[in-house]
């Protein structure tokens, strides 16, 4: 027979041996549990989702969440300043 008096030789379907390789039998005292219980079916009646702020006191006002107008960071604040060779706009 093949594989006896050289090297192994690989089965057609390797997958297949694998997956038998590592088939495991339950043990004897295994008693199966109950399969998954019904749900219900989803309701047809529709609801509408409208989230509401849990704590309105902690939400900033929208004025102050924008700004009127975009201001532009100060040059000191740029990291353009530092770089060598730069040369401001007058």
């Amino acid at each position: 027979s093949p594989g006896v008096d050289g090297p192994p030789v690989m089965p057609e379907d390797p997958y297949a041996y694998v997956v038998a390789a590592f088939q495991a039998l339950p043990p004897p005292d295994y008693v199966p549990g109950p399969e998954e219980p019904e749900q219900a079916p989803p309701s047809l009646v529709y609801i509408p989702y409208v989230p509401e702020p849990v704590y309105p006191e902690y939400i900033p006002a929208e004025d102050d969440v924008f700004p009127v107008e975009e201001q532009p960071l100060p040059t000191a604040a740029s990291p353009t300043a530092d770089l060598p060779g730069y040369i401001p706009e007058p």
